[in-house]
């Protein structure tokens, strides 16, 4: 569902709904997957503020990226430290 969504209009409306239906729940929604700054964007507009994907990191055998975290703006202060 993520893969190219910013190119996806169909695509962002299920998610916008899925937003919506999260919200009523009071869930909160991790967006998985990312792969660059074109979706970050579009899912961060639809509302959500979890991540994961190569965008940030990519995986690895017994090693954890460094992330820095400040309260304000987390995903800036992550994409800065790689």
């Amino acid at each position: 569902m993520i893969n190219n969504i910013h190119a996806s209009q169909a695509k962002q409306t299920v998610v916008a709904g899925i937003v919506n239906i999260a919200r009523e729940l009071d869930v909160r929604v991790l967006a998985e997957g990312i792969e660059n700054e074109a979706e970050l964007g579009v899912l961060r507009a639809a509302g959500i503020n979890l991540f994961q994907g190569y965008y940030f990191a990519k995986p690895g055998f017994m090693t954890l990226p460094q992330v820095a975290f400040i309260a304000e703006k987390p995903i800036e202060a992550a994409l800065a430290a790689r």
